[in-house]
């Protein structure tokens, strides 16, 4: 995908905004008649440090894969919250919290997400046969929004996420875990195995030590669940423009070690 098309910037992100946008270079003062430079934005160093920003495989470059299903992809992106939607549509470009990632931190991520992926099923196959060869420092995963359809227990879906946390580590890079949004109107009845998976999910991290970046936590501090303005509606399962902001708020905060739930 090539083509980028413009989001809309939630008021909460602003907060994120100004951590990456933190520090400037020193300022070149003009001598008379010349033109003064107007100082280069970056990273706050302090954030760097506690983030997951880093080199893990050391081969001098960062690189960033996400790895996922549709919500990966960002089918429903670029739909406004008002509008009715039975069937989500794909992007025509690059799409969901990635693009949020890349815009806001200056940083290429890899999108590899595939759309009716089931973790139990393919998911992890394919993760095993493409993460380690694209050599990522960095991999975001969100995976089981699809094995919610099929009823696949928490069990298995916590036994087949951690073979990928083992996959990742093995292969030099640091994990990150997503929870899964929660569904709603058309699909809310799939939300007993999303909360089941997500409570997985953070249990998976404290265990392993990764980070969790609490996407079904957001959604829900967010909107009501049965009519989450997030989702496009009444379909139900995919995040439209302003819940793929949530997403990417929620994701690059966790990645750089910001607590959005503190109180």
């Amino acid at each position: 995908m090539n083509k980028r098309c413009s989001f809309h910037i939630s008021g909460s992100f602003f907060a994120v905004l100004l951590a990456l946008a933190a520090v400037a270079a020193p300022t070149a003062h003009a001598q008379e008649g010349e033109t003064e430079e107007t100082p280069a934005q970056g990273i706050n160093p302090d954030f760097i440090e506690q983030s997951v920003f880093q080199d893990y495989n050391g081969d001098g470059e960062l690189r960033i894969v996400a790895f996922g299903d549709s919500l990966t992809v960002g089918v429903g992106d670029f739909v406004a919250a008002n509008e009715f939607v039975e069937s989500a549509p794909a992007p025509a470009s690059e799409a969901s919290y990635p693009l949020r990632i890349e815009a806001l931190a200056g940083v290429l991520v890899s999108n590899e997400g595939r759309s009716g992926e089931r973790l139990a099923i393919d998911g992890l196959e394919r993760f095993a046969r493409t993460v380690p060869g694209l050599r990522p420092d960095i991999v975001l995963l969100l995976e089981g929004a699809n094995d919610a359809v099929f009823t696949e227990s928490s069990t298995l879906i916590t036994r087949d996420l951690q073979t990928a946390l083992n996959i990742s580590r093995a292969s030099g890079a640091e994990p990150v875990l997503l929870t899964i949004p929660p569904t709603c109107c058309d699909r809310a009845g799939r939300n007993i195995f999303v909360d089941s998976y997500s409570t997985a999910i953070r249990t998976l991290g404290a265990v392993n030590d990764v980070r969790v970046a609490d996407v079904n936590r957001a959604f829900k501090n967010t909107c009501q669940v049965n009519q989450c303005y997030l989702l496009n509606r009444p379909e139900g399962l995919h995040p439209n423009i302003e819940g793929y902001d949530v997403m990417g708020e929620t994701v690059l905060s966790a990645m750089l070690g910001i607590d959005i739930f503190a109180p």
